[in-house]
């Protein structure tokens, strides 16, 4: 078997391996429920908001989605991490003996692909609810999907590089929470930096804005209209130049790293 062939056939094992770990876990069914529940929440919401039912419906539905994008591999980061490195369990992986950088591919395209389980079944159900009560065809519907699916490789990126900076799984979540956080307001850095009065505080500012993720981009859902087919190919270039470089960075630190 070629050396090639190898570090192809362990990230293939460990791709399986991350995903099985979370597809088994109580996480799926959470979040599966919560986006039931929002969903559903949705429907109700129509009967109080007479005449704007469909706007109502699919506003809350969006929303539910663009939460799961995010909920989905920051909280699957955790289970892996409380799994691999507080019990240890990683060793078992590392001995077989994967490469690190096959190490992290598997533990980046586990989390999407699970992220992408999740969101495909709620997806399926908002479209089967708006199907059945002839909302459709809805602009939006699949530009707000496909935004979703590329948003969970920007949040799962992030995630692989918190969780090999600390060990602890609460700290990685409230620094993921942060730079989330951090991520939707991105947008208004370049306003800020143009009225900050400090000029030594301007290239600080716009390094921020450059390093921070652009999840306001990605809530397509807030467009006056449907977004065009060139936008949404500048947002799949932007989410595989922006994840890339986070998991080169990861596979820097995790390179360094004892576990």
């Amino acid at each position: 078997m070629t050396t090639v062939q190898l570090p192809l056939r362990y990230s293939v094992a460990l791709i399986k391996y991350n995903l099985a770990l979370i597809l088994r876990s109580r996480l799926i069914v959470l979040l599966l429920a919560f986006g039931v529940g929002v969903v559903g929440l949705s429907m109700i919401l129509t009967y109080l908001t007479p005449g704007t039912e469909r706007r109502t419906f699919f506003n809350a539905a969006y929303l539910g989605l663009e939460a799961l994008a995010i909920l989905t591999p920051l909280l699957g980061s955790m289970v892996l991490q409380i799994l691999e490195f507080d019990q240890q369990t990683i060793w078992l992986v590392l001995v077989r003996p994967p490469s690190r950088p096959a190490y992290l591919w598997g533990r980046f395209w586990g989390l999407v692909f699970a992220s992408w389980c999740v969101l495909a079944a709620v997806a399926l159900l908002v479209a089967a609810l708006a199907y059945v009560s002839k909302a459709l065809p809805e602009p939006f519907l699949l530009p707000v999907i496909y935004a979703a699916f590329l948003e969970t490789f920007v949040i799962t990126a992030l995630a692989c590089l918190v969780a090999f900076i600390t060990s602890s799984y609460l700290t990685s979540v409230v620094i993921m929470l942060g730079v989330t956080i951090l991520g939707y307001l991105s947008g208004m850095v370049p306003a800020l930096a143009d009225k900050v009065a400090w000029v030594a505080l301007k290239p600080v500012l716009w390094l921020l804005y450059y390093v921070l993720p652009h999840l306001s981009d990605y809530a397509v859902r807030d467009l006056a209209q449907a977004p065009e087919r060139w936008e949404l190919e500048w947002l799949a270039g932007y989410t595989l130049l922006y994840a890339g470089a986070v998991l080169l960075l990861s596979m820097g630190v995790f390179s360094r790293r004892e576990v």
